[in-house]
């Protein structure tokens, strides 16, 4: 039973909470609140501040309670959706113990169990670290042990992973009936970021003229952005008729979300779950895309077509597979480009002695 009331004011409403102090003390709190959807939160944020103080050492899984509540007087529904979600996902592999009894251990541990999942750490390190913030906020706690833990990183960068046609088609079969089918494929077909695909509206889809204009993106968290990671990410992405015919099947199926084609912030986690099976990430997906367009047209377009600068896509997708590399060294043991005496005597030249060049130049 929550303690405290609501009460209308005009068209708002106002809480109001009464609480004995440490020195047994009367008080109270109270805050107006634009609707009884808000109201009603922050009186159970009032009670739960409240209980914590009572409570010396409250569970990570009460905090979360706590905290999300205080989230809802201004976040969205979606957002506060996303907070729950990926919160229960921590609490799957974390013990639920006092929020003073967490070491930096724990952390690292946890950071490094999400990761060799396959997911990405970043949102739910945004989580524990904004869950720290707020004990500390209500002084449950003194430092938060989480704070700036960097995930491990070698020296070298993780090439990504590479696929054939052959592979590509295995596992949009191994996919067929889910929506992920239809995300890879669009990734393998497009090179968009994960986040643009998600952020992908109808909209900006012209199959007439076979255009998909990237105009905004879908955050970690959830929301939705016009504000993209470069000027050159803002792009218009032309597809093949296949794409088209594709995106015309996707339109009819089940996995249609309306305005947005993938609506969901938990497909980002869940498509990469998936791809763990074959040691690829969607962004590995992308990255296949790229080196495709090495093949098919100029740097210059193509880097373009992945919302790239020319350096950025030289540094990124420039680099020969193996089987490229031994075209290059088979061309260079052709006569063209030999530097042996065998082919300046097949071709009647003169062999020049370079040690007795270099022994008249002195």
């Amino acid at each position: 039973m929550l303690k405290g009331s609501i009460r209308k004011r005009g068209d708002k409403y106002q809480v109001l909470f009464s609480y004995k102090n440490e020195y047994g003390e009367w008080k109270q709190r109270s805050k107006t609140c634009s609707s009884m959807t808000h109201a009603k939160a922050q009186l159970k944020k009032f009670n739960y501040e409240q209980d914590s103080i009572k409570m010396d050492n409250p569970k990570f899984s009460e905090i979360v309670n706590m905290w999300i509540d205080e989230k809802s007087l201004k976040a969205s529904s979606n957002t506060i959706k996303t907070y729950r979600s990926n919160s229960d996902f921590i609490l799957q592999r974390l013990s639920d113990i006092g929020i003073k009894d967490y070491k930096r251990s724990d952390f690292v541990k946890l950071y490094k169990d999400i990761s060799e999942e396959g997911y990405e750490v970043r949102a739910y390190k945004g989580v524990v670290n904004m869950i720290f913030g707020y004990s500390k906020r209500l002084g449950l706690i003194a430092i938060n042990p989480a704070e700036g833990i960097g995930i491990e990183r070698t020296e070298e960068k993780k090439d990504a992973t590479m696929f054939s046609q052959r592979e590509r088609i295995q596992m949009l079969k191994d996919q067929e009936g889910t929506r992920y089918h239809y995300m890879i494929f669009f990734i393998f077909k497009t090179g968009l970021r994960i986040g643009e695909l998600l952020g992908l509206d109808w909209k900006n889809i012209d199959l007439d003229n076979a255009e998909i204009k990237i105009a905004q993106q879908m955050l970690s968290d959830g929301s939705i952005t016009n504000r993209l990671k470069s000027k050159n990410s803002y792009r218009t992405v032309t597809i093949d008729t296949e794409t088209v015919a594709k995106i015309r099947e996707f339109s009819m199926s089940p996995f249609n979300d309306g305005d947005l084609l993938f609506k969901n912030t938990n497909y980002r986690t869940r498509l990469n779950a998936r791809l763990w099976k074959y040691a690829a990430t969607a962004h590995d997906l992308r990255h296949n895309h790229g080196t495709d367009l090495l093949r098919i047209t100029t740097i210059a377009d193509a880097a373009t077509r992945m919302g790239h600068t020319v350096e950025e896509y030289v540094k990124t997708y420039v680099h020969p597979t193996d089987e490229e590399q031994k075209k290059i060294a088979d061309k260079l043991g052709t006569d063209e480009y030999s530097l042996c005496d065998r082919f300046l005597t097949e071709q009647g030249g003169k062999v020049i002695n370079m040690a007795d060049t270099n022994a008249s130049k002195r």
